[in-house]
């Protein structure tokens, strides 16, 4: 079953006889209308640490070394991996109060957007600290700076208090947090699967900034007229998590396969 974006799933309405006041012009009262409307779908920290946990502690335990790399691929592995652990999706999908389950399948819908710096910018259903935050850490992400990943972590941490919109990024924040202790330890030397929960942080990170401008996006066009900016809002907080546990899984396999055929 795919998830299939409609006016129901998300807060707003497209009904375009909604009424928006001239004070949505106001940069103020915009965010804060934009985390209202999206916030129902907000994956709380509390929430966000718990999947973390899951999915890490479900890929260390998944892949090992009984698993015969010389006979399997990236994409069998990924299927094998979310049929045993399909709990994580359905634990997903409720603590985002969806009408239907994430499903595998549905990963390609939030990470077929190659994104950048300049999509970000553009991308009128992002704050301008959301749009801070991204570019931040999809800069991080592509050099594979743990230690700017780890300072962004701390930092949004405080920010957050200020800015409740920066919850968009929850999932990718949570997974930094369980991670840190192993991404420390990658500098002083890893086990492959050390190597697949960097690779994974990093791809998962991407994959939440992907999702949520790909999300996003799609709310745009579902939202119409003037519902659009906050269906955007909407959109791109279930892409970021969508976008991110598909980014997680795809860069961990790689990160340890890798490690485990060339060492």
């Amino acid at each position: 079953m795919f998830i299939v974006f409609s006016c129901s799933l998300f807060i707003v309405s497209c009904n375009t006889e909604e009424v928006v006041t001239n004070e949505i012009e106001n940069n103020v009262v915009e965010n804060q209308e934009l985390y209202r409307r999206a916030s129902n779908y907000y994956l709380s920290y509390s929430d966000a640490l718990f999947i973390s946990n899951q999915l890490i502690d479900a890929s260390n335990m998944f892949f090992d070394e009984s698993i015969d790399v010389e006979s399997t691929n990236e994409s069998e592995l990924e299927d094998k991996f979310w049929i045993e652990n399909n709990e994580i999706l359905t634990n997903t999908s409720e603590r985002l109060r969806l009408e239907v389950d994430i499903v595998k399948e549905d990963f390609n819908q939030f990470n077929e957007i190659v994104v950048n710096e300049q999509k970000i910018n553009n991308a009128e259903f992002l704050t301008a600290i959301q749009k801070s935050y991204a570019v931040n850490l999809l800069n991080a992400a592509n050099q594979n700076d743990i230690d700017e990943l780890i300072s962004i972590k701390n930092q949004f941490k405080k920010d957050v208090k200020h800015y409740p919109e920066l919850e968009l990024f929850n999932l990718g924040i949570a997974l930094i947090e369980v991670a840190e202790p192993d991404l420390i330890l990658l500098l002083r030397g890893s086990d492959c699967n050390q190597v697949g929960l960097v690779a994974g942080i990093m791809s998962g990170v991407f994959g939440m900034i992907s999702g949520a401008i790909g999300g996003g996006l799609t709310g745009v066009v579902l939202g119409l007229g003037i519902g659009s900016i906050p269906a955007g809002g909407a959109g791109a907080v279930i892409g970021a998590v969508v976008g991110g546990l598909a980014g997680f899984t795809k860069g961990y396999i790689l990160g340890w396969l890798g490690c485990m055929i060339f060492g």
